[in-house]
């Protein structure tokens, strides 16, 4: 599932629904696995994944201060104009998971690596 998150240095922050599978998944098994990937073609494909444990958190909570911050910096430009309302309008409960990596594996096929 496409989800939006940051990555300061001690852990991944990752948004989610308080209702959705993702946050029951995390609730019933907090193991995690995460990829994210650039590119398009073959050639151009790099990434990393990562593996390790999700911790929920409200984004009330103040925990949040910092990572909510720059998660909105990072999407300030979807969230511009009408993309806040209709954010609003159609996320309820958001809540973010504490992702601390165990793991991380990465791979460049520009590179060839």
């Amino acid at each position: 599932v496409p989800l939006w998150f940051v990555w300061p240095e001690d852990a991944i922050f990752v948004s989610t629904r308080h209702e959705g599978r993702t946050w029951a998944n995390v609730a019933r098994d907090p193991r995690i696995a995460i990829t994210i990937d650039v590119g398009r073609s073959w050639v151009e494909i790099a990434g990393v994944e990562i593996r390790g444990t999700a911790e929920p958190l409200f984004a009330e909570s103040a925990a949040m201060r910092k990572p909510i911050s720059a998660w909105h910096e990072k999407y300030r430009p979807l969230l511009a104009g009408e993309g806040f309302s209709r954010f609003a309008g159609e996320v309820r409960g958001l809540g973010f998971l504490r992702v601390r990596p165990d793991m991380v594996l990465a791979w460049d096929h520009a590179r060839g690596r």
